[in-house]
């Protein structure tokens, strides 16, 4: 509907519609500290709080993802991912990866370079892109692997990730921001000084525009 989604650090979550800001929803969020939020396929919302953890917004009401138990308890989600076969990654700030699907929570630790996960990336139909602060790894349907990754990818510092239309994989890092496909791994350079800016956050607009979130405000890079 072209809504605009908004968390904050401590007012929960808000959306931007017609020029105003409104809060709608429940008191589950707007007491918890919002970390981590993602549109799913069916168009409902997805928000992680540190207190109450992954809570679906399906318009109407507010609805648990997952067991709170079955997570590590105040342990922030950093990042969400819904697979093409409807499974949530779950990425987390030192306990590593969750599998989610109905009834059943899994961890994904093993293959990890680093259990602080800080972008989830699904890919096809199977595969999930996984950024952590030592390199990025991929799930292939059975395991964390770093097969079929460019060598480089190995070491970078992730903080963001997100695909566009023409089947890029855009990751922003601490040193700037790069971009695989078929061609291999590019870097684009952000900022005015010819030096790289860190890259906090990513986002493709309806247009192809990639939106480009850095500590000095936003860029945007467009189709041309």
């Amino acid at each position: 509907r072209g809504d605009l989604w908004v968390r904050t650090g401590g007012a929960g979550v808000l959306r931007f519609r017609d020029g105003r800001f409104e809060t709608v929803l429940g008191i589950e969020t707007m007491e918890d500290a919002v970390t981590a939020m993602t549109r799913m396929r069916d168009g409902s919302m997805v928000f992680a709080g540190i207190v109450n953890g992954p809570l679906r917004w399906n318009g109407q009401r507010l609805e648990a993802v997952a067991p709170r138990a079955a997570l590590p308890a105040r342990t922030p989600v950093t990042s969400i991912g819904e697979a093409a076969d409807g499974t949530l990654w779950l990425g987390t700030q030192g306990e590593g990866l969750f599998r989610v699907v109905p009834g059943q929570v899994t961890p994904v630790a093993k293959g990890l370079p680093d259990r602080t996960v800080t972008a989830v990336l699904p890919v096809g139909p199977r595969d999930v892109w996984v950024g952590t602060s030592r390199g990025v790894v991929r799930w292939s349907g059975t395991e964390i692997t770093t097969k079929g990754l460019s060598p480089p990818l190995q070491h970078v510092v992730v903080s963001a990730m997100t695909g566009d239309r023409d089947s890029n994989v855009w990751i922003g890092t601490r040193d700037g921001l790069l971009r695989v496909n078929a061609s291999g791994v590019s870097a684009l350079a952000t900022g005015e000084e010819g030096r790289p800016l860190p890259v906090t956050a990513l986002f493709e607009d309806r247009e192809g525009s990639l939106w480009i979130g850095t500590p000095r405000g936003l860029e945007r890079l467009r189709d041309t």
